[in-house]
């Protein structure tokens, strides 16, 4: 899925990758991924992963990679999976995001790489 998302101003293409793992994953727990994925929280989380050391939003690229590499229901049942081997490029920022931060029954860990 591609979403086009505004970063100060510019719009860049963001797409979205969730490994054949953390699908498979996410069907085992009756998470449907097409909600998760259309959740209207990611693009202020993406906005938030991407500021600099100066709070400025880092938006000098067209189009970047978020690999969703983690999920955690309990300690007994979670997923982790490196997010290099997905997508090439320069790692620019990500997330990590607690269960009632983003999501009320699940963690969700994220990185977002340039192409």
């Amino acid at each position: 899925m591609i979403k086009d998302i505004e970063l100060n101003g510019k719009i860049v293409k963001i797409e979205y990758i969730l490994p054949d793992e953390i699908k498979k994953f996410l069907r085992r727990n009756n998470i449907d991924e097409n909600q998760l994925l259309k959740d209207y929280k990611w693009e202020q989380c993406i906005y938030e992963d991407l500021l600099d050391k100066n709070y400025k939003v880092r938006n000098d690229f067209e189009k970047a990679k978020l690999v969703i590499n983690y999920i955690y229901i309990t300690q007994d049942n979670q997923i982790r999976i490196p997010p290099k081997n997905f997508a090439k490029g320069k790692i620019i920022g990500g997330g990590t995001w607690s269960k009632g931060t983003f999501f009320e029954d699940f963690s969700i860990g994220y990185s977002i790489f340039t192409e």
